[in-house]
């Protein structure tokens, strides 16, 4: 049998070092006796005392020999190691994950098939992996990221490896990467060369608690930007500068757009990570949707608590945002902890899966480059990172909505588009109902089984009321529940003395000093002229035009009888934008000669988009403020874990524990939720009092807060502490 080195990369490892080096080498006597063997251990950069304990076991073991490393690289670490060895076959093993079982069947193929590589793969057999749910489902998102953007081939790339020292050292000499896809790198350079992978299934199972997850959120968050980096930083190698051969223009040539999709959501998640919490800053309502989703997370109840663990009981009707956006933040919370960070990295995370899904329905109706364009429109629309981000229910109801026309208009199934549809209703009532009549007055028009479609329709959007019915049990029932929510949706403004009238008069006055309305009036006029100019182009995408323009009138006017908030019409500012590419391209081959429409089309669309994109770095008003983060974290250092009052602070309560906390909220259709904490007896009145600037007082409040508290700190003038005297 082959002798074999066995190469270790350590850092930081003082804790397990020794007795893994110990039962190793126990191991390797018991499973391997005849084969010589030596084990180089390549420390790294060791904050710890993990040098020493390693340069200890080479006094005390011979076949124990030690390689340094002044810096951090585990990559750099398997080149040392590998070029330190002195034996053809080498074992790559991490000192947290080994198995001498596994080294000696390599060994076995080795000798019967001269391989290359034999791999041990922790996913051929999925009962095998005892890692975490995370590690698992990260593994599982690599895997299919590598096949899909680089053609591998195999079901794991970062298992324990033994491998030909004379043919896979000159490609590990090739690598550019140095962390956490070295092995990646490794084993696609292989595959290309043509060195076939043998795949072994190991058993995998964590010696130690895992880094990533609630406790390292953070450090997950770096690694995230690092794999994305080092990704990209490979496509382009392996796939684009490795390849000058026909195939690689080929591949190059038939996946551009899928190509150019993957750098679209690289620039939206770059840009996005750069001032995650603070831009647009954590505001009213989003602070009201993170408690509801830690409270579901902590309790089990989507609802407000408004004293030491004592909640609302009026969660039904809390908030703008349903429990699709809140219910899976809450199991996001469950597996990293929660925080304002993760919130948004949640919300990041849909934003990707709208991009993807918008660009699947665009493609499917008109194609790849349409579908490019219209996702770079989306990417560098300043709207679009501010509902976006925010943990609300825009960008994951239409996310839904796109599920739900993928569903009608390429599967032709009504009644599970109805499914998606009831879904997107509830995860932001105000924006998205309108679609319901929206599909209805489409099947009239297209006057075709309208009563059959219209009930599977309706069966399909139901299911998304009985789950809110189901998780609101106590309360979904109740009629004061119903009359405040028919309250709200009519009219939540009544009670600041204004009217649909009132409002309405006061947008269409300002709707000309407005930009953004201007800029999507033109658009609107772009797509109307391209319908005139083609009427096979209207038949042929008839049912979508029609859905698009009964929603947007719908929208329309319920944005004109709020307060002119355009969060209400970001679902008609997508649909412009999927008509608008199509459209253009329509106007452009009626105006211009065949051999100038491709030019035109494309200074067209690289105007729009750098005219939006240099608007998104400059001009964009994404509001910055981290004055909730800031006053949480002053009261933390100035307090001994006071109990809270909160007076129509929800960005500062989403922070606060529930067992401290006394709050109360008035806003827009919900008033005077939770007693303000002025008003409680003098006994339990909080240490510690959180107060809006803009927050009116009553009398007694008033003289409650002069006589009981003294001004402690104001925080950028957003927030007000006062301290109980």
């Amino acid at each position: 049998m082959n002798n074999l080195s066995i190469v270790v990369p350590i850092y930081n490892e003082e804790q397990i070092l020794e007795k893994e080096i110990r039962d190793m080498i126990a191991s390797l006597s018991k499973v391997l006796p005849d084969v010589y063997y030596e084990i180089v251990l390549v420390e790294n950069g060791s904050k710890d005392k993990t040098r020493e304990i390693a340069q200890n076991l080479t006094q005390e073991f011979s076949q124990v020999k030690v390689v340094l490393l002044p810096f951090a690289s585990y990559g750099g670490a398997v080149k040392t190691g590998f070029l330190s060895s002195k034996e053809e076959c080498i074992a790559l093993l991490n000192i947290d994950f080994w198995d001498i079982n596994f080294v000696k069947k390599a060994l076995d193929i080795f000798e019967k098939e001269n391989s290359s590589i034999v791999l041990g793969s922790k996913t051929m057999n999925k009962t095998d992996d005892k890692r975490s749910a995370l590690r698992r489902n990260i593994t599982r998102i690599l895997n299919f990221i590598l096949r899909i953007v680089f053609g591998f081939k195999g079901t794991d790339t970062h298992g324990m490896k033994v491998i030909s020292k004379s043919r896979i050292v000159p490609i590990v000499q090739q690598c550019i990467t140095d962390r956490e896809l070295f092995d990646t790198e490794l084993i696609l350079r292989s595959q290309y060369a043509g060195f076939e992978t043998k795949e072994i299934s190991v058993i995998c199972e964590e010696k130690r608690p895992s880094t990533l997850g609630a406790g390292n959120f953070f450090g997950f968050l770096r690694l995230v930007k690092r794999t994305i980096k080092d990704l990209a930083r490979l496509f382009f190698v392996l796939r684009i500068k490795r390849h000058k051969n026909n195939k690689a223009r080929e591949f190059i040539k038939n996946y551009q757009t899928s190509i150019g999709l993957f750098f679209v959501i690289l620039f939206m998640c770059a840009f996005s990570l750069q001032n995650l919490t603070t831009k647009p800053a954590i505001w009213y309502d989003e602070g009201i949707n993170i408690e509801l989703a830690r409270n579901f997370s902590e309790f089990g109840k989507l609802d407000l608590i408004v004293a030491p663990l004592e909640f609302s009981g009026r969660g039904a009707n809390i908030g703008s945002t349903g429990y699709i956006v809140t219910a899976p933040l809450a199991g996001f919370f469950k597996i990293f902890g929660f925080g304002f960070e993760q919130a948004r990295i949640y919300m990041l995370l849909w934003m990707i899966g709208f991009i993807i899904c918008l660009f699947y329905f665009v493609k499917k109706r008109f194609g790849g480059t349409n579908a490019l364009l219209t996702v770079l429109l989306v990417a560098t629309f300043a709207s679009f990172y501010g509902n976006g981000r925010s943990v609300m229910g825009e960008i994951p109801g239409f996310t839904l909505i796109l599920l739900s026309f993928i569903w009608y208009f390429d599967k032709r199934n009504v009644f599970v588009s109805g499914i998606f549809l009831g879904l997107s209703v509830i995860s932001k009532p105000s924006v998205f109902v309108f679609f319901i009549p929206a599909f209805v007055l489409l099947f009239l028009f297209e006057k075709k089984d309208v009563i059959k479609r219209t009930i599977k329709l309706g069966l399909g959007s139901a299911i998304a009321l009985f789950a809110w019915i189901a998780i609101y049990m106590s309360t979904a029932l109740s009629s004061s529940t119903w009359s405040q929510l028919k309250k709200h949706f009519s009219n939540p403004y009544q009670e600041e003395g204004l009217n649909s009238f009132i409002n309405a008069k006061n947008n269409l006055v300002s709707f000309f000093n407005s930009p953004t309305l201007i800029y999507f009036s033109l658009f609107v006029v772009i797509i109307f002229v391209s319908l005139c100019l083609n009427k096979e182009y209207y038949k042929k995408n008839r049912s979508l035009i029609l859905l698009c323009g009964f929603y947007s009138i719908f929208a329309f006017f319920y944005f004109l009888k709020g307060l002119g908030y355009f969060r209400y019409l970001i679902a008609v500012q997508i649909l412009i934008f999927i008509l608008l590419v199509p459209s253009v391209k329509v106007i452009v081959h009626n105006f211009f000669r065949e051999r100038y429409v491709r030019l035109v089309i494309v200074a067209c669309f690289s105007f729009l988009i750098i005219f939006q994109a240099s608007y998104l770095f400059t001009k964009a008003k994404l509001f910055y403020s981290d004055s909730p983060q800031k006053i949480f974290d002053y009261i933390q250092e100035n307090y001994n874990n006071p109990s809270i009052g909160l007076i129509n602070v929800p960005a500062v309560s989403a922070l606060v524990s529930p067992e401290k906390k006394f709050q109360t909220l008035s806003t827009y259709g919900m008033r005077d939720l939770g007693e303000n904490p002025l008003d409680l007896p003098e006994n339990i009145l909080p240490e510690v009092l959180v107060l809006d600037p803009l927050y009116e007082l009553d009398d007694n409040q008033v003289s409650m807060l002069e006589i009981k508290y003294v001004q402690d700190k104001i925080i950028d003038g957003d927030f007000i502490v006062f301290s109980r005297q």
